[in-house]
C-alpha cells in the first residue's frame, strides 16, 4: 500500500470518528432538551449555545416548538423575543410573537406588536390589520 493510500485512509478515518464524536453530542444534546425526534431543533439548540446571538437559529427553535405543541408556546415567546432583540427589523419574528403573546394571554404585548406592524405596507402588516379588525378586545388567534 501506498504512503498516499495510507494517509487518505487516515484522513477518512479521522472523519468517520469526528463525526461519530458529533452525533454523540448531538444525541446527548436531544436528550437534555428533551427533542428526541428532531434534529433540527437539537443543531438549532446546539447553534443558540455557539453563538447565541444567532437569529436563524433562535428563529428554527421557535418554529420548533410552534410546531410542537401549546406546551411549548412560553419557550417559542422567549426564542422570538431574542429574534426580535437580534433583528429588529424581522417582521416575521414579530407577527409570530405576537400570535404566541396572544396565545398566552399577553393581549396587551400583542397588540402593541399587532399595531407597529400594521404600520407596514406589507403582507405582515396586512396580516396584522387583519387580527386587529376581528377583534375590539385585542387580538385573538383561534
Amino acid at each position: 500500500m501506498t504512503k498516499t493510500k495510507k494517509y487518505m485512509i487516515a484522513v477518512v478515518s479521522s472523519l468517520v470518528i469526528g463525526l461519530m464524536v458529533v452525533s454523540v453530542r448531538i444525541a446527548n444534546e436531544a436528550k437534555r432538551i428533551g427533542a428526541y425526534s428532531n434534529p433540527d431543533a437539537t443543531a438549532s439548540r446546539l447553534a443558540v449555545r455557539q453563538n447565541p446571538n444567532n437569529a436563524a437559529a433562535h428563529m428554527s427553535l421557535a418554529h420548533y416548538y410552534n410546531i410542537a405543541g401549546s406546551r411549548y408556546d412560553s419557550q417559542a415567546v422567549q426564542e422570538l423575543q431574542e429574534v426580535v432583540r437580534i433583528e429588529p427589523q424581522n417582521r416575521e419574528a414579530k407577527f409570530m410573537l405576537a400570535y404566541k403573546l396572544s396565545k398566552i394571554n399577553q393581549k396587551a404585548k400583542a397588540l402593541q406588536l399587532y399595531q407597529e406592524l400594521a404600520q407596514q405596507q406589507d403582507n405582515w402588516g396586512k396580516a396584522a390589520l387583519k387580527h386587529l379588525r376581528n377583534t375590539s378586545t385585542g387580538p385573538s388567534i383561534a
